[in-house]
């Protein structure tokens, strides 16, 4: 419509005339298989709630920043519960240098966080706790907001086991579990969510190369040169990995023979491309 107004019967008629043009190249719909179905939403989920708790974990340590920076020099992993049980014991440093070694080697050990290499740091680290100044206000504001944070990430944590324990036995019920756990690199995270997204439908990708698109690591010859490259805008760095083999492992489907040479590619350039992406 020259106006733009989006009305019912201008979609109607777009995808009328798509239909009419390229309905060639559409694919009907198909049923889910309902454990793929189940199984992409959990692990999907799953992602916002680390999403959620790597958000917390920042909060927490900015409120440790303005306060507390030997509890941040002490613990390097603030996603393990020791790290959190710390901040519930010794809410401040005043706190820390009262209760004296003692105490100090009573919680590191019953935290099994007595490892030689980092047990006698973390002791040296407790000494110096007394040598940082801050206002009283401010320690006794931060304080409390860090062990709200901590009691906010136990909640959390729950939450995850539950949402890890639903997929592994969703994901050991699929007859593909054994394919997509045995990729190279796929531990017992990804595998699960890479048969979600792919799912278990082959013949939706006809060749190893639609399901490179699809995970946005088919590659692209430059013009004035063969060397295939990457772009980095088509690459998703969710829980999809182009490593998969394209044949069927459905008990009595077709196979197809796989192009080795193209999944070989994908998966060196999925690493490739994430390191990347992360600078």
């Amino acid at each position: 419509m020259p106006s733009g107004d989006k009305t019912d019967r201008h979609d109607a008629w777009s995808q009328a005339d798509a239909l009419r043009l390229d309905g060639h190249g559409w694919r009907a719909l198909t049923v889910q298989d309902p454990v793929v179905a189940e199984l992409r939403l959990l692990c999907r989920d799953e992602v916002a709630l680390i999403e959620e708790r790597t958000a917390l974990v920042n909060q927490l340590q900015q409120a440790l920043h303005e306060y507390y920076p030997t509890a941040l020099e002490a613990f390097d992993d603030w996603t393990a519960t020791g790290a959190w049980s710390f901040v519930e014991t010794f809410p401040s440093p005043e706190a820390l240098t009262k209760a004296g070694k003692r105490k100090w080697e009573e919680f590191l050990h019953s935290h099994k966080l007595h490892r030689p290499q980092t047990y006698q740091k973390r002791i040296d680290t407790f000494q110096q706790a007394g040598e940082w100044h801050v206002g009283a206000p401010v320690t006794a504001a931060k304080s409390l907001l860090a062990v709200a944070r901590c009691k906010q990430l136990r909640v959390l944590q729950l939450q995850l086991d539950a949402y890890r324990k639903c997929i592994d036995a969703l994901f050991a019920s699929h007859p593909d579990s054994g394919m997509f756990g045995s990729l190279p690199g796929a531990g017992p995270k990804l595998a699960p969510r890479q048969l979600g997204e792919i799912g278990s439908d082959r013949a939706l990708y006809h060749d190893p190369q639609g399901l490179q698109c699809m995970a946005g690591t088919a590659p692209v010859t430059a013009m004035r040169t063969n060397k295939p490259k990457i772009p980095l805008a088509t690459y998703r760095t969710d829980c999809i990995a182009g490593d998969v083999p394209a044949e069927s492992s459905l008990a009595g489907s077709p196979t197809k023979p796989v192009h080795t040479e193209i999944i070989a590619f994908c998966s060196r350039t999925i690493v490739w491309t994430f390191k990347r992406a992360l600078r």
